[in-house]
């Protein structure tokens, strides 16, 4: 068998907690009295998603954009609420990551994320922030997967060789750039199949 990875990282969106931007479409539209179409369109199909995730907004200015756009003059908080309350656990897979931290591996997590969104994520789901000792996040770095950049960040962030490290994504492109950096990933699908993958890369859980 292959030596076991001496860092492991997780994506978080549909690996750790699934989530659903059609939810956050429709809410946003709900509060500013809007179409899910139109919240769509701005949101998702523009640029506005991409901008927050990468830091080059901020919330306040989500959020202005968002009444600029509907001619609401619902609150911030109540918008960043509509926009973030659309996570819940994947339990199977928290329940790997729950065994790899009792087994004393190391854990990180690289996530395309905003602030509002990783604000909620760890009110919500408090005992995720203890698996982890480091975290990199795409609002905090400034740029987003499957930028190499991101994966180079990572490396040097877990005090590892590239080839000591695993990457756990849903996204094969993502998967693809850290492979490209040195760094052995795989692509989730389910908690079985990532049981399967960290057997096969002799990582031995606390069961």
């Amino acid at each position: 068998m292959a030596n076991p990875p001496k860092f492991i990282y997780f994506d978080l969106g549909n690996v750790l907690l699934n989530f659903s931007h059609r939810q956050a479409a429709e809410q946003i539209a709900a509060v500013t009295n809007t179409s899910a179409e139109h919240i769509w369109n701005l949101v998702f199909d523009g640029t506005l998603q991409t901008q927050l995730e990468c830091g080059q907004i901020d919330s306040s200015q989500f959020c202005e954009a968002i009444r600029g756009s509907t001619g609401s003059q619902v609150t911030d908080e109540v918008l960043l609420q509509a926009a973030s309350d659309i996570f819940w656990l994947n339990a199977p897979a928290i329940t790997i990551v729950g065994q790899l931290a009792a087994a004393g591996f190391r854990l990180g997590l690289l996530s395309n994320t905003c602030q509002a969104h990783w604000d909620f994520v760890v009110r919500r789901f408090a005992t995720l922030k203890n698996f982890f000792s480091h975290r990199l996040l795409s609002f905090e770095f400034g740029a987003m997967k499957p930028d190499p950049r991101f994966f180079r960040a990572a490396i040097d962030a877990a005090s590892y060789p590239a080839n000591k490290i695993l990457f756990i994504d849903d996204r094969p492109e993502h998967v693809q750039s850290a492979r490209s950096c040195g760094i052995d990933a795989v692509c989730f699908t389910s908690a079985c199949d990532l049981a399967r993958d960290l057997s096969s890369r002799d990582v031995r859980m606390n069961y």
